[in-house]
């Protein structure tokens, strides 16, 4: 049975990927969050995707009320860590000048109170519907006089708010740098969804490898989830899938190499003349990520086999 309606969050360091990765997935979707966010929908792919912005938590309330009973593909809100801290700002400013006048800890408590009714209204939704944070690295806190570890996690304001969040996700994948991926000659950062004591991360579609590239498309598509491709490029997947499975192939053959990888490209690419050089990339990043989730996906049992072998081998020492 396909999965229609998925609640996702992202999180890493400014500037990583994590806005164009979610582009890429939900091309047909709506996006909201600050000015300027979702520039690389233009800038990097060249499509025009409809922006609502908002600038607090409270907008976002707002906005899922109204889009709740929409036939929309997707909803992606960037910058929710930006958005929370706003809406503290705003919790804290005197009555005079529009704010509500909480101090103290009440001003973390209403904050979270209104990041629960987001949780709660995006559940609801018949729509996919992802949401973008900063991270908050590892750090160490006291805690009744003792020292506690604490993962890297969203950024969000409070102590308990930071910690519970991922625990409404069905999705939650942390930016990495990862130079295992064929994708990493092209951008240095990936998506862990493997939980442990470093990071909050999770899968409950079973989707993706322990880690993978910018591109939750290919592997929600493997599993029966519905992302159809912005209007301007559903061209596209015909050749992506092509394209993927040769670049399998190389793999397979042991001849994986930049002799074969340039040949193969080139021929692809000249196949594609006449379009869009921005989208003939994405054509290309695309099945580069496509064949790397296959693979990962094909090896699932010999991977298995060598972390058990290797954490046995581990014990004994």
């Amino acid at each position: 049975m396909p999965i229609e309606a998925l609640f996702m969050l992202t999180y890493g360091p400014s500037g990583s990927g994590k806005t164009l990765a979610n582009i890429r997935a939900y091309s047909s979707g709506m996006f909201a969050g600050p000015r300027g966010c979702f520039l690389p929908a233009k800038g990097f792919l060249d499509i025009e995707v409809p922006v609502r912005e908002i600038n607090r938590l409270t907008d976002v309330i707002k906005l899922l009320k109204a889009v709740k009973g929409k036939r929309l593909p997707s909803l992606v809100i960037s910058d929710v860590s930006i958005l929370a801290e706003q809406e503290c700002r705003m919790l804290r400013k005197p009555r005079s000048e529009g704010g509500e006048a909480i101090t103290g800890w009440d001003t973390y408590n209403a904050c979270e109170d209104r990041f629960l009714e987001i949780v709660g209204l995006a559940k609801d939704c018949p729509f996919h519907v992802a949401l973008e944070f900063h991270e908050q690295p590892t750090r160490e806190a006291k805690k009744t006089g003792r020292t506690v570890h604490i993962p890297a996690c969203p950024q969000l304001p409070g102590i308990k708010l930071p910690a519970q969040a991922p625990g409404h996700f069905d999705l939650v994948a942390q930016i990495i740098e990862d130079d295992s991926l064929l994708s990493h000659y092209v951008w240095p950062y990936g998506f862990s969804v493997k939980p442990d004591g470093s990071a909050v991360r999770k899968d409950r579609t079973s989707s993706f490898p322990d880690s993978f590239p910018l591109n939750f498309r290919e592997g929600l598509l493997s599993s029966g989830v519905n992302l159809p491709r912005h209007k301007d490029v559903v061209w596209m997947d015909e050749h992506v899938a092509a394209i993927a499975n040769k670049i399998g192939e190389l793999h397979y053959t042991g001849k994986f190499n930049e002799e074969h990888i340039t040949s193969l490209l080139t021929d692809e690419a000249q196949k594609l003349e006449g379009k869009n050089p921005k989208h003939i990339r994405w054509v290309i990043l695309d099945a580069f990520d496509a064949a790397e989730i296959a693979r990962h996906k094909q090896d699932t049992v010999t991977n298995l086999i060598a972390n058990l072998a290797k954490n046995s081998e581990n014990d004994n020492e």
